[in-house]
């Protein structure tokens, strides 16, 4: 049983350097280039790089189970690149006068 717990914290390990690295590629190559806004950019980046590492889990596992393991990382992923999103906004704010009147 022991065996069987490790295998699947190993799983979550791997599906949050999975996550994170596929969530990068999408950000800088795609979602950076096409959103305005990055808090949504971020997101949207995150929530592509889950749907992709699940549907890879798919068809190359055979098997659901990628749903399960690349959630811990996509959750923790997205609020840090969320909190990350918050942050660019706000200095793009702070260092655009013009905006303070919208």
């Amino acid at each position: 049983m022991a065996d069987s717990g490790i295998l699947v914290a190993a799983y979550v390990v791997g599906g949050l350097i999975a996550m994170w690295f596929v969530q990068t590629i999408i950000d800088v190559f795609i979602t950076g280039r096409l959103m305005n806004d990055p808090v949504n950019g971020k997101v949207l980046s995150t929530v592509s790089a889950y749907v992709f590492n699940c549907l890879f889990a798919l068809v190359v596992g055979n098997s659901g189970m990628g749903l399960f393991y690349y959630l811990p990382g996509a959750l923790l992923i997205g609020w840090l690149q969320y909190r990350k999103g918050l942050k660019i906004r706000q200095k793009i704010s702070d260092s655009d006068p013009a905006s303070a009147f919208d």
